[in-house]
């Protein structure tokens, strides 16, 4: 098993190869919400080292590969980001130590 960064897992779930015929259909609406979902987990890992010296213990709002704002508790992280954007989908996150992802390459087809 092989520990794979967060940007090369994100780039085998946003490829599009034979394993999206079984999976159900999405609009692009859909399609952009699961890439900017997917972009957001990517900066949120990639940032965290740095994020675990800066700021730990607090929550990061992520919107669009970018991080928007921190604050020491959820609520006000989620409040002042839906305050100023209402109608987006904000990714938030407490930083905090996360175990090593690990993902068995032989499982995984090309």
């Amino acid at each position: 098993m092989k520990d794979m960064g967060a940007r090369k897992l994100g780039e085998i779930l946003l490829k599009k190869d034979n394993r999206d015929a079984n999976l159900p259909k999405r609009d692009s609406q859909s399609d952009n919400f699961y890439k900017d979902f997917i972009r957001n987990v990517i900066v949120f890992k990639e940032s965290l080292p740095r994020l675990l010296n800066e700021i730990p213990g607090e929550y990061v709002a992520i919107l669009s590969g970018e991080i928007i704002d921190h604050r020491s508790t959820w609520e006000s992280v989620f409040t002042a980001t839906r305050e100023a954007h209402p109608n987006a989908f904000v990714l938030i996150e407490r930083v905090e130590p996360r175990p090593t992802e690990f993902i068995d390459m032989d499982s995984l087809s090309t």
